[in-house]
């Protein structure tokens, strides 16, 4: 107010102005309120004195004057004087009352523009900020008071507090809209159905979900309908008699009891399943979750059959065939038996190769039928895997009743097939073993079995073997041996023999084969014939290969630059990744020429994934390695393969040899290999020769390359540089 009131009066005039300030400003506002109008009562109150004052002073004035008028003998001085003093006092008068009257509207002045400052705009601007807030906008902010302890400031106060309290509720009703919605959102777009009912069994929610599982109107599931109002509107339960509200208010009051949800599947009239998971509310109610698991169920179902049937045939496999085994021993009573046929398909392996896989899967759907029809009635048949089947018996007449059911399946698997166009012959092998006698339980009765069928293939195609304990010991023989077979190559027990390829027309030796000989501290000198089937079967043949082809090529460096070195190659390593590195590390670590090694290979490498085996073929030739094709003539397909790869050499196979004085095929067919050869430009060599006249006949059919007894036996490496460095005995021999 006193600011205001500078612009009114100065400043000179309130000496202790700053002090009167500091003062007022600790004043509240009612009090600074009354102040003003003291003061300006009192500006007032003075100013009327003052102006009666002189008043007064002028009524004694005119007194006087009238005195002395009446007195009439009143000189003009004194006249003047008197008049002087009424002028005076009448200035004075009106000086006061003026400055009465100016300081009074100069004081409410300044009390009115403090009070528009100080309470009118605070008030002002707090009633647009709420109106504001009312409308839903907070962007007028209340202003802050400078004395917060007065009543302005604690009204202001309380409002800022109050407009942030509203617009915290607002952010706090915002974000609860939003997660409202948010949550709608996701119960309204769940996979799965959700409902809640109150403690009055009514509706309070339920999603989308839940009305297409129970087929459900929208409105139909209005909130307030009563639960078994809404059951009743269930079309799936129309016309029906099922049970389902019986046991969902079962489970209802059990959730309540155990304080947990219980769950449990739904099986509807129409055939589907529905999961429902319901949870009582401490509040009374309940939530329930509702979930369509028929299709589950159904790939649950196909799942659990492919777990336990062959995909391809239908038939019980491994692990049910197990099952049945452990069941029929446990239902087994004395006098009885359970007898089991493991089978194995012959040729099944050609077929595939040959005619692709689909072919192949046919056939085996084919066999499993002709099996499955053979074993109707008299046992179970189940499918392995691959080209094995498994047949059990239980309770005929042993082992008669086993064996008439291998004969008959064993003829029926026989017949021929007509697949795609193809007319396929194929048979396959039987081991038969009879429970508990030869295993009194499902692994010991199926390995007797696999035992037996080992065996009967053996034996040939389309054979069968009981299992006895001499095959258990030749097994235990054959795992001896596979142990034995392991040190060895640990222990450095094998050797290479060599036996010379002769040029007859030259006299002299051309080239060595490297024979694989196991020098065993017990057994002596063990032949190839006995334990390289069993590395291959075992899986030690692409290590014995390895260590074969390097100690060849370390070996043939010893020899003069124009001998070559055969290796022959098996099937199995074949299969193997490593074979073409174990070329290379052997011509590397021998620093052989690629030229001097010729690897020979059977039939039976191209009958097994014949590209893949062509194209290593291929990149073994491109190194300078000579490639030959042994035992030319056995295989049914011999001469495809001379079409399809450029073999280096031909080498005909010793039962030719040793039969062609007495049978003109044979000598026909060496003639024929010998033309062809010529004409591809392949060289030949004839292998297995043992006799002088065996010796003459090919060198009248133009053979010049002959390898056999006729001129050395394998020989130890040792003995290799006597036989290059003297020609007289290959003179001698031819």
């Amino acid at each position: 107010m006193l600011r205001h009131a500078s612009k009114y009066l100065p400043y000179k005039y309130l000496p202790h102005k700053h002090l009167l300030h500091k003062y007022l400003s600790r004043l509240s506002t009612r009090t600074r309120l009354t102040v003003i109008f003291a003061a300006v009562l009192a500006c007032f109150v003075a100013s009327h004195i003052l102006v009666m004052s002189h008043l007064s002073s002028i009524q004694e004035i005119l007194i006087e004057r009238n005195s002395a008028s009446e007195a009439s003998g009143q000189s003009t001085p004194e006249r003047r004087a008197a008049a002087a003093r009424f002028e005076k006092s009448l200035h004075s008068a009106m000086v006061a009352a003026s400055a009465g009257a100016i300081l009074g509207v100069v004081i409410i002045i300044a009390s009115l523009r403090w009070t528009c400052c100080r309470i009118g705009t605070p008030l002002q601007q707090v009633s647009r900020a709420m109106e504001s807030l009312i409308a839903g906008g907070d962007g007028i902010a209340i202003p802050k008071y400078p004395n917060p302890h007065d009543e302005i400031g604690i009204l202001i106060n309380a409002a800022s507090k109050f407009r942030g309290a509203l617009i915290c509720g607002q952010e706090f009703a915002d974000l609860a809209e939003q997660k409202r919605e948010r949550l709608q959102a996701a119960v309204a777009n769940m996979p799965i159905g959700l409902s809640m009912f109150d403690d009055s069994e009514r509706l309070i929610i339920c999603n989308d979900a839940y009305r297409h599982i129970y087929r459900l109107s929208a409105d139909s599931c209005r909130p307030g309908i009563a639960f078994p109002e809404l059951f009743r509107l269930c079309d799936v339960f129309k016309n029906s008699s099922h049970d389902f509200l019986r046991d969902y208010q079962k489970a209802i009051s059990e959730s309540a009891a155990t304080k947990r949800s219980v769950s449990g599947p739904v099986e509807l009239p129409e055939g589907r399943t529905i999961s429902v998971t319901v949870q009582a509310l401490v509040a009374g109610g309940w939530v329930s979750i509702h979930e369509d698991i028929t299709e589950r169920r159904r790939a649950e179902e196909r799942i659990a059959h492919m777990a336990r049937y062959d995909a391809l045939t239908d038939l019980p496999n491994r692990v049910l065939f197990k099952e049945q085994i452990e069941e029929a021993f446990k239902r087994l009573r004395p006098g009885e038996y359970v007898a089991m046929i493991c089978l194995d398909l012959d040729r099944f392996k050609d077929v595939n190769d040959s005619l692709g896989h689909p072919v192949g899967d046919a056939l085996l759907r084919q066999v499993a039928d002709r099996l499955r029809k053979q074993v109707d009635g008299r046992g179970t048949a189940a499918r392995f895997g691959g080209d094995e089947f498994a047949v059990i018996q239980v309770g005929a007449a042993q082992p008669q009743g086993i064996v008439d059911l291998a004969q008959d399946v064993l003829e029926a698997i026989a017949a021929p097939y007509e697949i795609d166009g193809h007319g396929i012959d194929i048979c396959a092998s039987a081991g038969i073993s009879i429970g508990p006698a030869d295993g009194d339980g499902p692994d010991l009765l199926i390995k007797n079995s696999d035992l037996a069928l080992y065996s009967a293939k053996a034996e040939g195609c389309g054979r069968f073997r009981l299992f006895n304990q001499q095959m258990n010991e030749e097994l235990q023989k054959r795992r001896m041996l596979e142990l034995e077979l392991r040190r060895a190559l640990d222990e450095h027990q094998f050797e290479l023999h060599y036996q010379p390829v002769v040029d007859i027309k030259r006299s002299e030796v051309t080239g060595f084969e490297a024979l694989l000989r196991w020098r065993h501290p017990e057994r002596g000198l063990v032949l190839p014939g006995e334990f390289i089937p069993l590395a291959e079967e075992s899986g030690l043949i692409s290590r014995l290969g390895g260590w074969a082809l390097r100690q060849a090529c370390c070996d043939a460096m010893s020899w003069p630059g124009s001998v070559t070195i055969a290796v022959n190659l098996s099937p199995s390593q074949f299969k193997s990744p490593h074979l073409l590195q174990d070329v290379i590390t052997a011509l590397a670590v021998s620093r052989l020429p690629a030229s001097r090694l010729e690897l020979e290979i059977t039939e039976g490498v191209l009958l097994a994934n014949t590209e893949a085996t062509l194209s290593l073929l291929n990149t073994l030739r491109s190194f300078g390695i000579r490639i030959a094709m042994d035992d030319f003539g056995v295989g049914y397909s011999s001469l495809s393969y001379l079409r399809r790869f450029p073999f280096d050499r031909i080498k005909i196979d010793g039962s030719f040899i040793r039969s062609m004085s007495e049978d003109a095929s044979s000598l026909a067919i060496i003639r024929a290999v010998k033309g062809l050869s010529g004409d591809l430009s392949i060289a030949v060599t004839a292998e297995g020769v043992e006799t002088d006249k065996q010796l003459e006949q090919l060198r009248a059919e133009g053979i010049g390359a002959i390898q056999g007894y006729v001129f050395s036996r394998p020989r130890p490496f040792a003995e290799t540089a006597d036989l290059l460095s003297c020609r007289g005995w290959i003179e001698s021999a031819a």
